[in-house]
């Protein structure tokens, strides 16, 4: 549940975010009950978040071939990079599964 706390020079509000993060925003709201209203709307958006039904800021653009591609590059071995950049290339990244976007 969102809280609301006076602070020198305005109201803090806390809640949890999408990913179940403690998050402490400053406001400049003028009133304890406009910074309660502000809270609940952080709180409802990172529950539409944890749904599924909004992106969460944290979510990544990349897609399955690009990860791929990544790692090849930055993670793989360098003894085993041309198997795995074969394999990959074969089954993932030429194939329509590479295309998907990674939600997280």
């Amino acid at each position: 549940m969102a809280s609301v706390f006076g602070r020198e020079g305005g109201w803090v509000v806390k809640w949890k975010d999408g990913a179940g993060k403690w998050r402490t925003r400053r406001t400049n709201c003028a009133t304890k009950a406009e910074a309660k209203r502000m809270a609940a709307d952080l709180e409802r958006q990172a529950d539409r978040q944890q749904l599924g039904l909004d992106a969460r800021p944290s979510d990544s653009t990349m897609k399955l071939g690009e990860l791929c591609a990544w790692w090849l590059e930055h993670k793989c071995p360098e003894t085993s990079r041309d198997t795995e950049k074969q394999r990959l290339e074969k089954h993932i990244i030429s194939q329509p599964i590479g295309a998907i976007a990674l939600p997280r």
